[in-house]
């Protein structure tokens, strides 16, 4: 475990300061002896250097200009009846319309950084509760 590394890596995710993760980056920071601190410190600069907004944002913005140059309709941005098969991130696809595929916001920069913006600030909350345990027959009914 490399708890001055977490940091530097906490401390990046904390860039754009929503504030979960700054507490959490805060609870890393209290959580680091003076010499992890000073170490990750150094460690983070080579990071931001790398992954930072000043470095990362014009990157994604060329990608995502790329990539948009590449799509698939009209010169106007029609798309059709157009479907497309992406993961569903569980090792299966699943079908899209092209119109939510090409969807703006997931490909031209400023309307992309907004969305990220408005997903990360909006964080949804939810609840959870847990109930009593449960026997399961299961067992039974896969020896008889």
């Amino acid at each position: 475990m490399d708890r001055a590394l977490a940091y530097a890596w906490m401390d990046l995710a904390s860039e754009r300061a929503y504030k979960d993760l700054l507490a959490r980056r805060e609870g890393y920071w209290n959580a680091l002896s003076e010499v992890e601190r000073e170490r990750a410190l150094q460690q983070g600069a080579s990071i931001y250097a790398e992954y930072g907004d000043d470095v990362a944002k014009p990157r994604i913005e060329a990608v995502l200009r790329r990539a948009r140059s590449k799509t698939t309709g009209s010169r106007l941005g029609a798309v059709g009846a157009l479907r497309i098969q992406i993961s569903d991130g569980a090792g299966g696809m699943m079908e899209v319309d092209g119109s939510q595929y090409y969807a703006s916001k997931y490909w031209k920069p400023e309307e992309y950084f907004t969305w990220q913006e408005k997903t990360w600030v909006d964080l949804p909350r939810g609840q959870v509760e847990v109930g009593e345990l449960e026997s399961s027959d299961q067992q039974n009914s896969t020896t008889e």
